[in-house]
């Protein structure tokens, strides 16, 4: 679900393959698809951008970014370019309004995308606080939950398979790693969003509450 900058909001409704509109105290269908869509994030004023899937030949899932207009018209979709799958398991989606950069979460790993479509980079995860004296370092598997714009441009996304809340530029380039107080432990973050005062709210899988979190210059903070 997304606010949109009129107010009202924009919902997903997978199983139907719909999309919903509240406004004025009503839910009412806003646009029918041939996917089923996950996610959804204004890009400006007339557009919006949803990420999903639909089922493909032999039982595969196929990733679908979908580009509608505020008047509820499919405007393009996006599944692959030049014979390549562009995403695969699409869950979550954010945009940088400023430098027009779109991040979506897909699977093990973070697709960026430009606003028409093209791939810009993709991130893998990263892990700058683990150190190995003998041997080589294991890499651990990242698992994206969900993901976020900050004010300042950057995305931050949750990894549930650590606990971390990573935090990449608009291009993907890897700037830090948030976590909790020591005392409070790191949780398993799951869906994450940024209210309109710039407070960090997370969802903690593990101990089944909402953190709220406030920030700091984290752009320094484990830098490479």
């Amino acid at each position: 679900m997304v606010k949109l900058s009129d107010g009202s909001l924009l919902a997903t409704f997978p199983e139907e393959q719909k999309l919903l509109h509240y406004s004025y105290g009503i839910w009412h269908s806003f646009l029918d698809v041939s996917f089923s869509p996950m996610d959804l994030a204004e890009i400006d004023d007339v557009t919006v951008v949803v990420c999903g899937h639909r089922n493909g030949g032999s039982g595969q899932s196929n990733g679908i970014v979908g580009f509608v207009s505020r008047q509820g018209q499919l405007l393009k979709t996006i599944y692959q370019k030049d014979d390549h799958t562009v995403i695969q398991i699409s869950t979550a989606i954010a945009v940088n309004k400023k430098l027009g950069t779109i991040a979506i979460c897909n699977g093990d790993r973070v697709a960026i995308l430009f606003l028409n479509g093209e791939i810009c980079s993709v991130y893998k995860g990263s892990f700058p606080l683990r150190f190995v004296v003998f041997g080589d370092s294991q890499r651990h598997e990242f698992k994206p939950a969900a993901i976020c714009c900050h004010r300042n441009g950057n995305f931050l996304i949750s990894d549930y398979q650590d606990g971390y809340v990573h935090v990449i530029d608009p291009q993907g380039l890897f700037k830090g790693i948030l976590t909790c107080s020591q005392g409070t432990g790191n949780g398993l973050p799951g869906l994450i969003s940024i209210d309109d005062f710039g407070y960090l709210w997370v969802e903690d899988i593990q101990h089944k509450c909402i953190k709220t979190f406030t920030f700091s210059f984290y752009e320094n903070y484990f830098s490479r």
